[in-house]
């Protein structure tokens, strides 16, 4: 089979997947719209509510728009790794991006009883990058450290370093304990693993970086994001 008949079956697939995508999404983002509206409804009339069951809507709504980002942003890679839609890089402040998703899916950890912090000593971090798709891969590595979380702390770190001798920035992303599984990372309970982590994963991958897994021994788990730090001046 020559390179011709190679790339014309290689553009069916994609063509396929992307239509495959666009009816699913189609298909789960109507309910899921659904979902959010009539839980927004009901927190209006607050009044009427107990602070437990306000705290419970509340997380109902951020895992339906978690949910929502998350299809969108599988659509988004999609047309990205096809080629048709490009970005531009730039410097990125990595701390904003984080301040800015651990506030987005806070009512999701607080009804779980889950504490999400981000280390006080973690300043300005810049790294090279296009900032919706760090938010939208951010945003979907903690979505699914959230789902498999244990009670307890998820803490998230910053450090500067160096990947394949190049100046990299890791963000740290520390659970205390795991719900349901103590068997060894990355051969996790499959129910845990979820579409985030796979999609943070490709989006990593677009913006020149990598995601791993640590935590055998261990009760909890331990995921790092790597990505190429902003080489220069970032004002």
């Amino acid at each position: 089979m020559d390179g011709v008949c190679l790339e014309r079956m290689g553009k069916k697939v994609r063509d396929e997947e992307g239509i495959a995508l666009a009816l699913i999404s189609e298909a789960l983002r109507q309910p899921l719209d659904a979902i959010s509206h009539i839980a927004h409804t009901l927190l209006e009339a607050s009044y009427t509510l107990t602070a437990e069951q306000a705290q419970e809507l509340q997380a109902v709504q951020a895992s339906s728009r978690q949910v929502l980002e998350e299809i969108n942003s599988l659509l988004e890679v999609a047309r990205l790794e096809a080629g048709e839609i490009t970005f531009e890089v730039a410097a990125v402040n990595c701390r904003g991006v984080l301040e800015e998703a651990l506030a987005a899916l806070w009512p999701l950890a607080a009804a779980q009883g889950v504490e999400l912090n981000i280390e006080s000593s973690v300043g300005e971090v810049w790294v090279r990058a296009e900032r919706q798709l760090l938010y939208q891969t951010v945003s979907s590595l903690l979505g699914h450290v959230l789902q498999i979380a244990g009670q307890g702390a998820v803490s998230v770190a910053v450090k500067r370093g160096r990947a394949r001798h190049e100046e990299s920035v890791t963000v740290i992303v520390r659970c205390e304990s795991v719900r349901g599984t103590s068997v060894a990372w990355p051969a996790v309970n499959p129910a845990g693993l979820g579409l985030g982590l796979g999609l943070c994963r490709r989006l990593a991958r677009l913006l020149g970086g990598a995601i791993r897994i640590r935590g055998a021994s261990e009760p909890g788990a331990t995921f790092t994001l790597t990505l190429p730090a902003w080489k220069g001046s970032a004002k």
